[in-house]
């Protein structure tokens, strides 16, 4: 199997890391094919570094959320998610037009100081967010979480399976290990990761499609 040059061996274990522990391999962003570039040369950044770095980026969110998410100080955390399969890459992909591609990162991310989790999206009133630890992880519903997301389980399910994993400041580019995409970017994705010198890409029509 080819490895990026980006990845690096994984410096955590079950005993040290709750994801581990859980048999979590991956976490996930999902973001417009037109952030990836900066991405994968530069890593995901929060929202306050990129504004304080006057950094471009093609903004696909609801302003309203991203007003509470600013007031519950969540502007200084890149968001991860458990789940890809999850309303807000529904929402994206039709947003977007269908430009709209899934990173998977390495679970190794969550090891940096002060990273938090949440029991569903973090810009809900009801969410709760917890420090990350072995005690707060047993505190989320992880079978809910993980769930397939439809539109039939209701508003509370939506809410539960956008549980997040909130790393602060920023997501360095060899926590990223692969590029998820549709079939009609395959040619878009295969051009901006080869100028990015990132080469572990997949084809995964059947997660851009899953709500069908």
């Amino acid at each position: 199997m080819f490895v990026s040059p980006h990845c690096r061996p994984p410096s955590s274990t079950p005993e040290n890391n709750p994801l581990r522990a859980h048999h979590i391999d991956a976490l996930f962003y999902i973001t417009p094919i037109e952030n990836l570039k900066s991405i994968l040369l530069n890593g995901i950044l929060c929202r306050n570094l990129m504004n304080q770095l006057k950094k471009d980026f093609y903004d696909f969110s609801n302003h309203k959320i991203q007003e509470r998410r600013k007031a519950k100080g969540l502007h200084n955390y890149v968001p991860l998610l458990f789940n890809p399969e999850c309303a807000l890459l529904y929402d994206v992909y039709n947003r977007t037009k269908g430009r709209v591609v899934v990173l998977s990162i390495r679970v190794d991310v969550v090891m940096k100081p002060g990273t938090l989790i949440t029991d569903r999206n973090a810009a809900t009133k009801k969410a709760n967010i917890y420090k990350l630890s072995m005690e707060n992880f047993e505190k989320i519903n992880f079978e809910k979480i993980i769930k397939r997301y439809n539109p039939k389980l209701g508003d509370d399910m939506k809410q539960i399976t956008q549980a997040e994993v909130l790393i602060k400041h920023k997501v360095e580019p060899d926590m990223i290990y692969k590029v998820i995409y549709p079939a009609h970017l395959k040619k878009d994705v295969k051009e901006i990761a080869s100028e990015a010198g990132f080469y572990d890409i997949v084809q995964n029509q059947r997660l851009f499609s899953f709500w069908r």
